[in-house]
């Protein structure tokens, strides 16, 4: 199975806004050529999938607020934030591989997945020039990378006539890693607090750390 798509967003610059993204995915159930009485079902599995994303709201065109002080009187003020007109989609791909088994009629059986996605050109604020009236601005600033294993147990203990009982265990471990920055940047600050603690996105790290 294959999709093609191309999205466009109006959050994005005119003339750069839109991006073509393509997915595949296909399964062998190799139980229909091996016949083993213990063996009740089998798959294999694997899928590519690119997805688009926009842009934070109102990162794109610069806006003013609107506050009403002491009297009645409106005061207009300027974000933080600096928006930025030229910003890229940021886009992610996904891949993906899978292997289901069952068992004895389907009594156990297992399903177990690993994937990758890598999402490019994210969208983060950055320190700006306070002479500028702002302390950040957006731009397409780096990727990251998330990688993990997702296992799926289940099992039939009891099974008659009358009553079934039906057992299922999850579990999924996901690693998250900033891969890449702006050239010269091994470090953003997402955030700051008190006492010196700060939310960053750096290369090697998992974003926000």
């Amino acid at each position: 199975e294959g999709t093609y798509r191309r999205d466009a967003f109006s959050m994005l610059p005119a003339g750069n806004n839109s991006m073509p993204t393509y997915s595949a995915s296909g399964s062998y159930v190799f139980t229909k050529t091996i016949n083993q009485p213990w063996l009740t079902f089998g798959k294999l599995r694997a899928s590519y999938a690119e997805s688009p994303l926009g842009s934070p709201d109102q990162a794109l065109v610069d806006t003013y607020g609107k506050t009403d002080a002491f009297g009645g009187s409106q005061i207009f003020y300027l974000p933080t934030t600096k928006s930025n007109p030229n910003l890229r989609p940021v886009k992610s791909n996904t891949k993906e591989v899978g292997l289901e088994m069952q068992f004895l009629n389907r009594r156990i059986g297992f399903d177990v997945a690993a994937y990758k996605t890598l999402s490019t050109d994210q969208i983060f604020p950055v320190s700006y020039s306070t002479a500028t009236g702002y302390s950040a601005r957006y731009v397409n600033a780096g990727s990251t990378l998330n990688k993990g294993l997702e296992v799926q147990f289940n099992a039939t203990p009891v099974k008659t006539g009358n009553f079934t009982w039906d057992i299922f265990v999850n579990w999924a471990k996901n690693q998250n890693e900033v891969v890449s920055l702006n050239e010269g940047i091994t470090n953003l600050q997402l955030g700051s607090f008190q006492g010196g603690v700060s939310i960053n996105a750096q290369i090697g790290q998992p974003y926000g750390a």
